[in-house]
């Protein structure tokens, strides 16, 4: 029978900078300040999670909302996230890109992390 799959909580610098190049092997970025759970088996990493604490804001935009309204909403919102959650949060547009290009998600002051939100059904 193989050893049984292992997970460690990341309790210190040393090991935050073992999963930082780790992850960098593979082109992820990890996120200081989010618990993260190093997964792996006989020794060896070959994984892990960062379990985020940060609101997700899921916006909705009426179509006849204009660019404007929206544009200065989003802005006065990141106020507010600056503000409530010292600028620790995440948000998710449609993956169609029609709405909100990368391009104009940039300029608006995000930053894209190439992933894919899903909703864990119990």
């Amino acid at each position: 029978m193989s050893e049984t799959i292992t997970f460690e909580a990341v309790r210190d610098d040393e090991q935050f900078k073992r999963v930082k190049a780790f992850a960098e092997t593979f082109n992820h970025e990890t996120l200081s300040g989010d618990q993260i759970i190093m997964i792996g088996r006989e020794g060896r990493l070959f994984g892990y999670i960062q379990i985020h604490t940060r609101p997700i804001l899921l916006g909705s935009w009426h179509p006849d909302a204009g660019a404007r309204n929206i544009k200065e909403a989003i802005e006065d919102i990141r106020k507010w996230v600056d503000m409530k959650f010292e600028g620790r949060a995440f948000t998710a547009v449609t993956l169609d890109h029609q709405t909100f290009p990368p391009k104009t998600m940039e300029k608006l002051g995000f930053k894209r992390l190439n992933v894919e939100l899903y909703d864990f059904k119990g």
